[in-house]
């Protein structure tokens, strides 16, 4: 039966794999190759430490049917801002299984979450080449705050909406 879950550690090596699939998919000739091998490293060690021992108030959740097929991590915000923030760190959803609904279930999953920790605002960054994540997000009332950062894969613009 298909549903979301809470992430446990054994999730780790599947979870990274998304993460690494879809990034590299919808990335693909926008970000340069190196950039996202970059990017790739590290991330199954870094998801396993992650799900070992997670922070205080942050959570990983997955949907899975047959398989684990995308998830979303969310909790305060790590970037200073107030206190009653949080954050979407990560949402990523299998390209196979992209426009099915799964990536707007964890996003709920992950809200529902975030309202639980009574924080009234959220928000998230996403690259501004990412013309698909854009999109879905703004689709489901995000917004451009105005703030932006770059770094080696591009430009992120920082999006937010009321919780």
């Amino acid at each position: 039966m298909a549903g979301i879950r809470r992430a446990r550690s054994g999730d780790a090596e599947t979870i990274a794999r998304i993460h690494v699939e879809a990034y590299e998919t919808a990335l693909e000739g926008v970000v340069l190759r190196d950039v996202l091998d970059r990017a790739a490293s590290g991330r199954h060690a870094m998801w396993v430490a992650l799900l070992s021992e997670p922070p205080p108030d942050q959570a990983v959740f997955v949907h899975e049917d047959d398989t684990v097929s995308g998830f979303i991590s969310a909790g305060p915000s790590r970037d200073g801002q107030a206190h009653a923030t949080g954050e979407v760190y990560a949402l990523f959803v299998n390209p196979q299984r992209w426009d099915s609904g799964i990536g707007a279930a964890l996003l709920q999953r992950g809200l529902d979450h975030l309202h639980s920790l009574n924080v009234s605002a959220v928000r998230l960054w996403v690259l501004d080449s990412n013309d698909r994540a854009r999109t879905f997000y703004e689709a489901r009332a995000w917004a451009h705050t105005g703030e932006v950062r770059d770094d080696d894969r591009g430009r992120f613009l920082r999006y937010g909406r009321a919780l």
